[in-house]
């Protein structure tokens, strides 16, 4: 480890203890006690894990790409975690206006993702605050999976946004006949305008998920490596849509 990564790993530690990354799910009510502590929090642990916090042994693997669309997937084993996480980055020919709209609008989510059946926001928080709750496509011998989660979205002083989210746990969210319940340990999207063009963006999706019931180990690297590309993808697409051709 560099004497660079050595201090982020500190800096990183004294905002953020270890017991939070153990046990990232929180009961809802907890949340409410101190609503601005979690977004904060939620924030600074999805930028950790961007930077590979916590990714062992070393850092971010290199996983698949699509070069024509500049679109690269990296993956890590998460520390004390039995499940991988994803990161993918690329470039969005669109601002980071146009795509935190895209990506907090909640009708989004099954054309960004396939395997997204629902979607809805159950309550507001503030603004950039809100619980949601969603619903997931069965494959195969998969069953369907429901996800209850709170997600914020923030302006940081130097541009980029972020959109970060955690499961919540709730007695108002109990199990749902032919679900299995899913857990977001951590998830989320940074994006940072382009240095010479602020109408186009870098964006990365982290994605670190507990899938729950029965998911065989096998298909967690195929879907978790594969999926990442297509939803990003889609991104692209939705973004394009939203922007003058003369700008993109």
């Amino acid at each position: 480890m560099s004497v660079e990564q050595s201090n982020n790993q500190r800096a990183v530690d004294s905002i953020i203890p270890d017991s939070v990354w153990l046990h990232p799910v929180l009961e809802l009510s907890t949340v409410k006690a101190n609503l601005n502590a979690f977004k904060d929090e939620t924030i600074a642990m999805l930028l950790a894990r961007m930077n590979g916090h916590g990714i062992i042994p070393q850092t971010w693997n290199v996983g698949p790409d699509k070069k024509a669309k500049g679109i690269q997937v990296y993956w890590g084993d998460v520390q004390n975690s039995e499940w991988p996480a994803m990161k993918t980055v690329g470039k969005i020919h669109a601002s980071v206006e146009t795509c935190a709209d895209i990506l907090a609008d909640i009708n989004m989510g099954p054309r960004l993702d396939k395997f997204t059946r629902t979607g809805r926001v159950v309550h507001r928080f503030d603004e950039g605050t809100d619980l949601r709750y969603f619903e997931t496509h069965g494959f195969m011998i998969i069953e369907p999976r429901d996800f209850c989660v709170i997600s914020t979205t923030k302006r940081l002083p130097d541009g980029r946004m972020v959109i970060a989210s955690r499961s919540i746990m709730s007695p108002e969210f109990g199990k749902k006949y032919g679900y299995s319940r899913g857990q977001a340990l951590l998830s989320g999207y940074v994006m940072a305008p382009q240095k010479t063009d602020v109408s186009k963006c870098e964006a990365a999706v982290y994605a670190h998920i507990d899938f729950g019931g029965t998911f065989p180990s096998a298909l967690i690297k195929m879907f978790g490596l594969a999926a990442p590309i297509k939803i990003f993808e889609q991104l692209q697409t939705i973004a394009a849509e939203r922007t003058p051709a003369s700008t993109r």
